[in-house]
């Protein structure tokens, strides 16, 4: 948790303006975690694209949600009866074989039946939440300007 108290005494019109400011942070806060949990949002979905075989589970699970300066990017909703494989594709697994009947329908099962494949070898696992994360925190110090630059000019 992070507050910020001052006791400030002697010029009125400091004062009045001191309290202003206060009764606009806690909206600025809100949006200013709102709009860095939706830029996160926006970079993952990109980077998750790629992986979702064309069915669009993963991409559509990834969203932020919360309330004031409490958000969390999350990925939910993906569907119950296959393994969940948000996690896997972020933190990574063993190469291992998938049977083409498993995989959810799209692009890539379609393909996979088109050319007559069984199984197929997954290799690799591609991160998509963090490498969004670290994207956006890059411009954190500009987004944290822009945010001190509001509440200061009303």
């Amino acid at each position: 948790m992070f507050s910020i108290s001052l006791n400030v005494t002697g010029i009125k019109e400091i004062q009045e303006y001191l309290i202003k400011i206060g009764k606009r942070m806690p909206k600025a806060t809100s949006e200013l975690c709102e709009g860095i949990c939706n830029d996160i949002v926006v970079i993952a979905k990109e980077k998750a694209a790629p992986l979702d075989s064309g069915s669009g589970a993963l991409v559509n699970s990834i969203h932020a949600s919360g309330k004031e300066n409490h958000w969390i990017v999350s990925t939910e909703g993906i569907a119950s009866d296959r393994p969940f494989h948000a996690y896997y594709q972020e933190y990574g697994f063993a190469p291992h074989s998938v049977l083409v009947s498993n995989l959810a329908p799209g692009k890539l099962k379609r393909s996979c039946e088109a050319k007559g494949l069984k199984i197929i070898t997954v290799r690799q696992y591609f991160p998509y939440m963090s490498t969004a994360r670290r994207k956006v925190l890059r411009h954190l110090q500009t987004d944290f300007n822009r945010f001190t630059n509001k509440i200061l000019r009303k």
